[in-house]
């Protein structure tokens, strides 16, 4: 193959006005788009070939002094984009975030999560703000090291 005419039939391709070349170009083109946006939503989240973002289907993420629809706010209906969990310190509960001035989104303190109640699939997801590290222990006891909880049987986290 003459190396030469690939240039000049991409042009050809390019400056066509033939509706089935157009057509085709079209297609080209859009498909290029997505793939361009769904590799800058999966490199982002790295959510490789997973659901990059979710809809939000409840009011319980809304703050009440606060109007419908506020940027920062997530309100149901919004599409969020989920970032990968790879360990323990990829999330900042509100406690720790608020002591060191860190992780302020959606209109407080802490990292929201999205998750699965006891992992069920058959079950929506729930969104809600990480509060704070909560450790079972053997003794059926909690640790909740930011609010100097240690081995106590129940639990009350102001709000």
């Amino acid at each position: 193959m003459n190396t030469d005419t690939i240039p000049k039939k991409l042009s050809r391709f390019w400056k066509s006005d033939d509706e089935t070349i157009s057509f085709l170009r079209d297609i080209l083109v859009a498909v290029a788009v997505v793939l361009v946006i769904l590799t800058a939503l999966w490199g982002y989240t790295g959510q490789w070939f997973g659901a990059p973002m979710v809809a939000i289907e409840s009011g319980s993420m809304m703050h009440l002094d606060e109007p419908f629809g506020r940027v920062g706010t997530i309100d149901a209906g919004d599409m969020v984009l989920l970032v990968k969990v790879n360990g323990f310190n990829d999330i900042i509960p509100q406690k720790d975030a608020e002591e060191n001035d860190a992780s302020y989104s959606y209109g407080d303190y802490g990292d929201v999560v999205i998750y699965r109640k006891y992992g069920r699939t058959d079950e929506d997801q729930i969104i809600h703000r990480a509060m704070c590290w909560v450790e079972y222990n053997e003794d059926e006891t909690y640790t909740i090291e930011s609010y100097n909880l240690f081995n106590v049987k129940s639990i009350t986290i102001p709000e």
